[in-house]
Order: C-alpha cells, then sequence, then structure tokens
C-alpha cells in the first residue's frame, strides 16, 4: 500500500518494529504537504525500480524521527526545504541509502541528524542540496561513497562515522564551493578517504578529521583552490596521506598528523 500525505498532519506508529508498510510497488510514503511530522514507522519492499523510495518528501519544514527505510529503490528521497531528518535507519537499499536535492522551494538548510545510512547499493547520501547539514550519523558499507556531494555548495559534514565504503569516504565535485568537513572519522574506504574534484569546488574547510586506512589517498584535492586543512589526522593510506593534483593554489595547513 501507497500513502500519499497532502496536508499538514502528524503521524505516530507504535515503534518501528511494530509499524511497517510493506510496499510490493511504488513509494511507501509520499509527502508534498508542508508542516507534516512522521515517526516511529518502517517502510519495506518498494523494489529497486527508480524512484519507488520509501520516504519522498516534496514539502517543506518537514520532520521525519525514528523511522527505517530499507529494501526500496532509496531509503528517502528529500526536495522540499527545512526538512530535519533524524534518529532513523536507511538501510539495504538498492540505490542511494538518502538523496537530498534541490526542489522548487530550496531556502532553509536541511538537517540529517544522528541517521545510520548502511548497506546501501549506491552511495550512502548523496548531496545536490546547497546548505545542507550532515552531523552525527553513521555512514557504512555502502557500494558507492560514503557521502557524496555534487553541485552543492557550503555544505557542512561534521562529526559523522563513516567506515568501509567502496568508493571515497566523502567525495565533492562539479563545483560545490565553500563546503566545511569537519570532526568526522573516516576509515576503510576503497579509494579515497576526502576527494575533491573540479575546478570550482573551492574555498574548502577540512578539519579535525581523522582519516585513515584509505586504498589510495587519504585526502585528494584535484583542481580546486583556496582549502584550509587544520589538525587533520591521517595515516595507512595505499598511496599517500595528502595530494594536490593539477593547477591547484592558495591553499594552507596547520598541525596536521601524516604517519603513513
Amino acid at each position: 500500500e501507497n500513502v500519499e500525505v497532502d496536508e499538514s498532519i502528524t503521524i505516530i506508529g507504535n515503534a518501528t518494529s511494530n509499524t511497517t508498510l510493506n510496499i510490493t510497488s511504488g513509494r511507501g510514503f509520499q509527502i508534498s504537504s508542508d508542516d507534516v511530522s512522521i515517526s516511529n514507522i518502517t517502510v519495506k519492499g518498494c523494489g529497486s525500480t527508480a524512484t519507488h523510495n520509501a520516504f519522498q518528501i516534496s514539502g517543506d519544514d518537514v520532520i521525519v524521527e525514528n523511522v527505517v527505510g530499507t529494501t526500496c529503490a532509496k531509503g528517502i528521497s528529500v526536495s522540499g526545504s527545512g526538512v530535519w531528518v533524524a534518529n532513523s535507519s536507511f538501510i539495504n537499499n538498492y540505490d542511494n541509502g538518502v538523496e537530498i536535492w534541490e526542489g522548487s522551494s530550496s531556502t532553509t538548510a536541511v538537517t540529517l541528524y544522528n541517521n545510520n545510512v548502511s548497506s546501501n547499493g549506491g552511495n550512502g547520501i548523496s548531496i545536490t542540496e546547497d546548505d545542507t547539514i550532515i552531523k552525527l550519523n553513521i555512514i557504512k558499507d555502502n557500494a558507492g561513497d560514503g557521502i557524496s556531494v555534487n553541485a552543492a555548495a557550503d555544505v557542512v559534514i561534521d562529526g559523522n562515522t563513516i567506515s568501509d565504503n567502496s568508493n571515497d569516504g566523502i567525495e565533492t565535485f562539479n563545483s560545490s564551493p565553500g563546503i566545511t568537513i569537519k570532526n568526522n572519522v573516516i576509515t576503510d574506504s576503497s579509494s579515497n578517504g576526502i576527494k575533491v574534484s573540479s575546478s570550482n569546488s573551492n574555498n574548502g574547510v577540512l578539519e579535525n578529521n581523522t582519516i585513515s586506512g584509505s586504498g589510495a589517498m587519504g585526502i585528494f584535492i584535484n583542481h580546486s583552490d583556496n582549502y584550509y586543512l587544520g589538525n587533520n589526522s591521517i595515516s595507512s593510506s595505499g598511496s599517500k596521506d595528502v595530494r594536490f593534483n593539477k593547477a591547484t593554489i592558495g591553499n594552507s595547513g596547520k598541525g596536521n598528523n601524516f604517519s603513513t
């Protein structure tokens, strides 16, 4: 069964273990209204068809708390403004665990706080929306990047535990300037711990991150300028702890520890 929510309402289940929406096809909850709150519900079984997501949020100022999205195309897809997603699990989905993208009314930051985003078939979290805040999440065992930032400015990635992802721990590309990546623990990425790509992903801050066991580089800044690296600890990289590649200028650093 699919549920469409087109008016402001509060939906509270009786715990994720007791309230389950089993979907055979299509989306689970499609929330198009503003000021909706949904909590304590599991959605599963939507299948792998694109857009058949457990939670599809296009309304503004929606609160999603303590839900589970699993065995769907994506665990949750957000295009609304000011959406809060917290204390939830998006696991074992066929594509990205979480997708945050620019909708028609994107004016207030989307926040993803204290969630488990694990074992998904694409990226753990995919971001194409400016000003997104990703804080205190566990992001592990995903088939793509732990976090992918694509053409999104001023994103904040703070205090996450990112491990065992099959590409990069965090990757930014296609003009994603002004990113702040701080206080994260990034371990055992198959490729790079943090990778910054494209000539227009400038003016970023990488601070107080602990990065270890990267298959290639701990930090790889490729063709972007004016990055500050402060108090990062990088070890056990497969190739180099830090690499600046191509024409990159204006970078600085202080208090970093490199031990590969």
